[in-house]
């Protein structure tokens, strides 16, 4: 599998994002997991195995009427399987109980700086 790269990360995320308020969420917030391990395993100082896993998945949070629904997919071979995944969000969040003290998702801000942790 080849790593992709950033920008189509941001345009995934964006555009789930989008496609979730237009079935009907009133907000939407999208999670994109990506991750590369490697393995060696070694038997009697002799290399036996060498693996590499990618791994890469797509999470939707969405909230219709203060009620939240989310769905999760790591098939991305195709726009189908992240648009499936965004009705789910969408649909269960229809379906669920309504929370009356929903504050919603954060809003965009500025990064503050911690110092002295390193």
């Amino acid at each position: 599998m080849e790593l992709p790269r950033e920008e189509d990360i941001i345009n995934l995320a964006e555009s789930s994002v989008n496609s979730a308020l237009k079935e009907g969420a009133d907000e939407a917030e999208v999670f994109i997991y990506h991750g590369v391990a490697r393995t060696v395993a070694i038997e009697r100082g002799q290399i036996e195995k060498v693996s590499r896993l990618i791994d890469l998945g797509v999470g939707i949070r969405a909230v219709v009427n203060k009620s939240l629904g989310f769905a999760y997919t790591n098939l991305l071979g195709g726009e189908s399987s992240v648009e499936n995944a965004v009705s789910k969000a969408v649909k269960s969040a229809k379906a669920s109980k309504s929370d009356p003290e929903w504050p919603g998702f954060p809003t965009r801000r500025p990064l503050s700086s911690v110092e002295g942790i390193f």
